[in-house]
């Protein structure tokens, strides 16, 4: 199989990927050695970009502690694989957690936001960075909620905040509150995903390699940040579904401000 796509483009200082090994690249199964295998094979795709992994654990949203050391990765098998046995840094970020190779020095306050300015999302955006889509769905870009943030046009999401606690590394708690960035409860509101890949491959800013089952895609975090905020500055609803669009427009004009959660809940 050819990967030269990679070879040919790909140069960032660090790569945050998302992972499916379902539809990732062909690697043969051995037991003790299948997913160090696909590690090695992005490895040699990335050549020196230093990995990250999303190490996403929801149990804080429902028990209000989220320990870095015993907490496991809930968003693949690679992803976990990552954290245990290749990664020298967690963030102390409940619910979105990253994983990596080297460590971060991102604010990691009592009142945290996981898509705000202090974020890893925006380490990323602010140095040479790329997300891969290792065999997953590009709807899985939560870096989506990122830029609905620092856009400070998003008016269909509203905060919530869960208070709890935070164990890092040592064993030592903290008392912290996560700003949770939620769609409204009981309310039917989705992303118009096909579009919004479409447009990105037209653009050539989704870089996408398939072959047979296999589909993999790339893109700089830096250039889809700039060209998602300029398709919200056009429309803040760019981002929506015609269904969300539907009812979303007219309640948000009948109350003349944005959503706020005792509109919901």
């Amino acid at each position: 199989m050819n990967y030269s796509f990679f070879s040919r483009n790909f140069d960032f200082d660090y790569a945050l990927v998302n992972s499916d090994i379902n539809y990732g690249f062909k690697i043969p199964f051995e037991k003790h050695t299948f997913l160090r295998n696909h590690l090695n094979k992005l490895k040699d795709l990335t050549k020196d970009s230093k990995l990250f992994f999303p190490s996403f654990n929801y149990s804080f949203l429902k028990n209000k502690i989220y320990n870095v050391n015993d907490d496991k990765s809930e968003v693949g098998l690679l992803s976990e694989f990552f954290r245990l046995k290749s990664s020298s840094w967690r963030s102390k970020v409940p619910v979105y957690s990253f994983s990596g190779e080297i460590n971060i020095d991102i604010s990691e306050n009592s009142i945290i936001d996981p898509f705000d300015k202090k974020s890893f999302f925006n380490f990323l955006n602010c140095n040479n960075s790329c997300m891969i889509h290792y065999g997953s769905s590009f709807r899985t870009t939560t870096l989506i909620h990122y830029v609905e943030r620092i856009s400070n046009s998003l008016g269909y999401r509203y905060d919530k905040i869960f208070k709890g606690r935070v164990i890092n590394e040592e064993g030592l708690i903290n008392e912290v509150s996560l700003k949770y960035h939620v769609r409204p409860l009981g309310s039917n509101l989705d992303y118009d995903w096909i579009k919004l890949e479409k447009d990105l491959i037209d653009e050539n800013i989704l870089k996408v390699f398939k072959q047979g089952k296999t589909k993999i895609m790339y893109f700089s975090v830096k250039e889809l940040v700039c060209y998602w905020l300029y398709k919200l500055n056009e429309d803040s609803f760019y981002f929506l579904n015609q269904e969300s669009k539907k009812w979303v427009l007219p309640k948000l004009e009948k109350l003349g401000r944005k959503f706020q959660i005792d509109d919901f809940e």
